[in-house]
């Protein structure tokens, strides 16, 4: 149950787009897993999209780590991401504005088109969120990640 902890709050509306559940051990079946799994979901459906009831996949091995009788793993894509993209987008533009690092990279063969290419790259993946998000947060701005905006 502590696997499927939700996204702090501080970090925005943490609303869970889809998520993976990869369990390894034998001491579980692979029922008991979904069961447990399916409950988590229900317990805290408001923090899951609805558009998405079934967004979760549940893989299971019944091979152990060794030392271990049983582990888990949970990868969670939530609105939060977004948010973090947001930011670290932000970070980027502002440090590649002021050309900070880049004379570094180019003399260890990089090309300053690269850094360019990944600045819209960042974008379009943020920009993917923005439906998402605008859903779920009162105070989103939809002309923020206009192309000819600068942050």
């Amino acid at each position: 149950r502590k696997l499927l902890r939700m996204p702090d709050e501080r970090h925005g509306s943490g609303r869970v787009l889809t998520q993976a559940v990869i369990f390894r051990g034998d001491d579980v079946s692979q029922g008991e897993i979904e069961c447990a799994v399916r409950d988590c979901r229900q317990a805290d459906s408001e923090r899951y999209v609805e558009w998405l009831p079934d967004g979760i996949a549940c893989g299971y091995s019944n091979v152990a780590l060794s030392g271990d009788k049983m582990t888990g793993l949970a990868l969670t894509n939530s609105l939060s991401l977004g948010e973090a993209l947001k930011w670290l987008g932000q970070a980027f533009t502002e440090a590649f504005r002021r050309l900070a690092y880049v004379r570094w990279y180019e003399s260890e063969g990089m090309d300053q088109m690269e850094f360019t290419e990944t600045e819209s790259n960042l974008n379009d993946l943020i920009s993917e969120y923005q439906p998402c998000w605008g859903c779920y947060h009162d105070d989103w701005d939809e002309d923020e990640f206009d192309d000819d905006d600068d942050y």
